[in-house]
């Protein structure tokens, strides 16, 4: 009997928690993901397909950071509250059997859940966030033209900021791009705006043979130059050659920027490696609190299993909607902990790599309460 109701509820806990997390990601994540990339590729047609399987594929890993734990505990709600409902529940523990014997699949079940959540979280997730970089990367580098949008302002560069009414793909099979009603404003050291240019149309692209500086030839060209880097008045200047000029943009800023590893891009041995190094506080502090953000998370699968299980029991409802209501409803809560510590990364005194386990040690510690007076009754 202990064996069939084992398989009874593990299978339920496996399938419902697969389809909750598949429509997490679906409609939570990977949709509304999805939409803008669509909106992109219409407006970056030469990007492709290919692109938006690739950047899907990247961001999967990490939404399931989020929907694992998410699914897993909208499974338990229904599923228990269910039991309840039916008094299923009832009649087990009239057969002898206590709450922490019936619950045992569940916390199994979590277990490997919390295993594969830290090996996503460590491993995957930070690999294919470096992975979606180093695409933006490369669409940057060897497509320079997809870098504009008609009628928005980009900052792709670093220390730029650039502006075109319309760009055209070049028919010369250069690969070049026209551009109409081109501004550009160069920023100095402290992000101020140092050279405004303007042109009435301009040619990007790269030079044969030199991937390395970015060439603009600007027709009807006119440039202002700030009198100082303290005051936002510009004192006009012109080109030498009036009506046309060549601008010669390094890329070396976007490459270095590139090579910069963010926290969220290294796995957590790296992490690891750059905490016992000699880092600015600040820095230091930024690593520190990814890395135990990385194991926070990773226990997120458990915490809900041991709060999911008391709280579904004492719903006892068999309705959908008031299941996911709950689980809405202590996953926010949960990830907001979260969100409020990361924000504190690169302060020391916040303590923030303390504080990223405040909502495992909250929701544990709730989760025990409820636990135990429920195998009381």
């Amino acid at each position: 009997m202990l064996k069939i109701f084992d398989r009874y509820l593990g299978k339920q806990l496996v399938f419902s928690t697969f389809f909750a997390v598949f429509v997490l990601s679906m409609v939570l994540v990977l949709g509304n993901v999805f939409q803008k990339l669509i909106s992109k590729l219409d407006q970056h047609p030469e990007l492709g397909w290919g692109f938006v399987a690739e950047f899907m594929l990247n961001v999967l890993p990490f939404s399931l950071i989020f929907t694992i734990p998410w699914g897993m505990l909208t499974s338990i709600l229904l599923i228990y509250g269910r039991l309840s409902a039916d008094n299923e529940l009832t009649a087990l523990r009239m057969a002898g059997l206590g709450m922490s014997r019936i619950c045992a699949p569940v916390f199994v079940i979590g277990l490997i859940a919390t295993v594969a959540s830290f090996y996503l979280n460590t491993e995957i997730a930070p690999k294919s966030q470096s992975r979606i970089a180093q695409v933006f990367f490369q669409i940057a580098t060897q497509n320079p033209g997809a870098m504009f949008v008609n009628d928005e302002v980009i900052n792709t560069l670093p220390g730029y900021l650039l502006y075109t009414e319309k760009r055209e793909l070049m028919e010369d099979g250069t690969g070049r791009y026209r551009l109409k009603n081109l501004q550009l404003v160069k920023l100095n050291e402290r992000s101020r705006p140092d050279i405004f240019i303007r042109a009435a149309e301009g040619i990007i692209g790269f030079d044969p043979g030199n991937l390395d500086d970015l060439f603009m030839e600007l027709d009807d060209a006119h440039m202002e130059k700030a009198e100082s880097a303290d005051t936002d008045d510009f004192q006009k200047h012109h080109f030498v050659k009036p009506g046309h000029a060549t601008l010669q943009i390094s890329l070396q800023a976007l490459r270095d920027r590139h090579r910069k590893t963010k926290p969220s891009f290294m796995t957590l041995t790296e992490l690891r490696q750059k905490v016992a190094g000699e880092l600015d506080p600040a820095l230091k502090s930024s690593y520190l609190t990814e890395m135990n953000k990385r194991l926070s998370l990773s226990l997120a699968c458990i915490t809900f299993c041991l709060v999911g299980v008391p709280l579904g029991v004492t719903a006892q409802r068999r309705e959908t909607s008031i299941g996911f209501a709950l689980s809405m409803i202590i996953a926010v809560c949960y990830f907001v902990f979260i969100i409020v510590a990361d924000s504190f990364s690169s302060t020391p005194g916040a303590y923030p790599h303390l504080m990223m386990w405040l909502p495992n040690v909250i929701f544990m510690s709730l989760g025990a309460v409820m636990f135990a007076r429920l195998s009381r009754k």
